[in-house]
């Protein structure tokens, strides 16, 4: 298995597997856009401070990891945010998801940041989640809440 950063010619797998997670998560009410994803995809090849990491085993791309960099609202520090991190079941529990953290981490460092966050909005088994990113060395520093609006 290798980490790499994505290229433009990964993009359509990686929207096939954004769907998937999508699907698996607590987003999975609100309309997917591929169109919007495949934006997004070119524009993390050519915004500096994106990211998006690639596990790829046989070449075969195998887990993602998207990734931001910011200023903070009140502070001219700058703080790293994952966007959305994706192991496809099959290869849940291995090292693809390791692998992806510490190239985050990595990557992180090298833009100066301050802080690293690392995120489960998606609802996928947040106390198991929770557990992993601990071992990881994060800290829980809040909570996600949600209310879903009606007839919209």
């Amino acid at each position: 298995m290798i980490v790499r950063p994505m290229t433009e010619s990964d993009i359509p797998i990686l929207i096939q597997m954004g769907l998937r997670a999508h699907l698996e998560s607590e987003y999975r009410n609100m309309r997917f856009s591929p169109e919007k994803c495949e934006r997004l995809g070119q524009a993390m090849n050519s915004l500096s401070n994106l990211q998006c990491f690639v596990v790829e085993r046989n070449e075969e791309i195998i887990a993602f990891l998207m990734a931001s960099v910011e200023e903070g609202y009140f502070t001219n520090e700058k703080t790293a945010s994952d966007l959305l991190v994706y192991v496809k079941p099959e290869w849940r529990g291995g090292r693809a998801f390791y692998m992806l953290v510490f190239e985050y981490i990595e990557w992180a460092k090298e833009q100066d940041v301050k802080l690293i966050f690392l995120s489960n909005s998606t609802g996928y088994e947040p106390a198991k989640v929770g557990r992993l990113y601990e071992h990881l060395g994060f800290h829980q520093v809040g909570g996600i809440f949600q209310m879903e609006v009606k007839d919209v």
